[in-house]
């Protein structure tokens, strides 16, 4: 079971370096005529492959040793890394062309869509509503805390958050879970169009 889990990390990383890879050749020709798309696609597989890895991960027991722990954090790393990049490519290049940009702007939630350029820009945007709500988070003290306490507040007990989700919702009202659950509709939205394609 432990070795099983381990290749498949290191598939993962593999994967995960070839979609950094990719980006990084593509990042030196913006005026490329399929730059955006090839982003936005670097981007579809680089949020897959961080699924595929959750779900490895969510087989991790106590009774296994260190290095496959070190092996799943560096697969960590490696899609994160992947996904940051093909995101951020996506965000220069909406600086940079508002034509594109007004597209974003324009684009509403729609999972039943058959554009797969449409799938691919709606998922651009959710993935950034979401960055931009844990990031806000991120300035909130109690965005750390494992497990539900209470705190006094005038004399009455009170539940506080402890979750990053709940957090994100009492300071900013943007339901996490509900941009969660299209996420992953768009993700299998969007996998019939890029089948059998590289990532």
């Amino acid at each position: 079971m432990q070795e099983k889990l381990i290749e498949q990390a290191k598939e993962y990383t593999r994967v995960a370096h070839m979609i950094r890879d990719h980006a990084e050749e593509a990042s030196h020709d913006t005026e490329l005529k399929d730059y955006i798309d090839g982003a936005l696609t670097r981007l579809y597989y680089a949020e897959t492959l961080r699924d595929k890895l959750a779900a490895t991960q969510s087989e991790l027991d106590e009774s296994m040793d260190k290095a496959t722990y070190d092996v799943m954090h560096a697969a960590a790393d490696a899609v994160d890394e992947a996904a940051n990049l093909a995101f951020d490519m996506i965000e220069a290049h909406s600086d940079r062309e508002r034509k594109f940009r007004k597209k974003v702007e324009k684009t509403s939630v729609n999972t039943e869509s058959e554009d797969l350029g449409d799938l691919l820009r709606q998922l651009y945007k959710c993935i950034g509503i979401l960055r931009m709500a844990y990031r806000a988070a991120r300035r909130v003290p109690i965005y750390a805390m494992a497990q539900r306490s209470f705190e006094r507040l005038d004399g009455m007990e009170r539940e506080v958050p402890s979750t990053p989700e709940d957090v994100i919702m009492k300071e900013t009202g943007i339901d996490v879970y509900e941009l969660k659950d299209i996420r992953k509709k768009l993700l299998a939205a969007i996998e019939p169009g890029l089948k059998g394609m590289d990532p």
